[in-house]
């Protein structure tokens, strides 16, 4: 609710009571999976014919999570982590059906966006990170893993996406998925305090898993005062 509070994109949910052989199990909330689709994340749709040009540039759907099928690692550590790199897994096309130039395309654009985030002129609008990053899906998907202090926020259950270079072409981190553990509902890495920053929790719980990405983004006047 609160993504699409901010414009962005998020599962639809219904709460729904529960039986199970006539025995009440209490009230659920029904949430729909995150899909590419006309009614759900609305990106362009990839076949395996779209392996150059315009088709070649999305729609990509990317998941930081488990490594549970093939993806690809990150060339940069994480804070506080110097032996860990993040593990990036593709979500749609699913990692069995992408075509290997499609794995090639999104693999180099993350790429890229990382060498931009991490090199000396990332604040730069033109060469920088936001030349392959959407600011606004960055800034939305920090200010709620922040509110709800959430523990496994961008190193778990963590998507972003990217749809074709006509129809926007960047990164734009989302949808929000899995708060299970947010809202002081932990009892580790220092989840119950109020203070501090949920990306910083390296810091708290090393190799954690959070990528380099926020440390590095509240570096960034420009962002910062947005975030602001």
């Amino acid at each position: 609710e609160f993504s699409r509070r901010l414009g962005q994109y998020a599962s639809r949910t219904r709460f729904c009571e529960v039986f199970v052989d006539n025995t009440y199990q209490g009230i659920y909330i029904l949430t729909e999976k995150i899909k590419r689709g006309k009614n759900r994340l609305d990106i362009a749709k990839l076949s395996e014919a779209d392996t150059t040009g315009v088709g070649l540039t999305g729609g990509y759907v990317v998941k930081i999570d488990w490594n549970t099928s093939p993806g690809w690692t990150s060339p940069f550590s994480q804070p506080n982590s110097p032996n860990i790199y993040t593990y990036f897994q593709h979500e749609y096309p699913k990692w069995d059906e992408i075509h290997p130039a499609q794995a090639d395309y999104i693999r180099r654009y993350v790429d890229s966006f990382e060498v931009a985030l991490k090199g000396a002129n990332f604040q730069d609008p033109g060469a920088g990170w936001r030349h392959f990053g959407d600011e606004k899906s960055f800034l939305d998907f920090l200010y709620i893993n922040e509110l709800s202090k959430n523990v496994d926020g961008y190193r778990l259950s963590t998507y972003f996406y990217k749809n074709r270079d006509d129809q926007g072409g960047k990164i734009n981190m989302g949808p929000l998925w899995d708060f299970d553990l947010a809202w002081y509902n932990a009892d580790y890495c220092d989840n119950w305090l109020a203070s501090g920053w949920a990306f910083d929790i390296n810091y708290v719980c090393p190799d954690a898993g959070v990528p380099f990405w926020w440390e590095r983004l509240l570096q960034d006047t420009l962002f910062s005062q947005n975030l602001a």
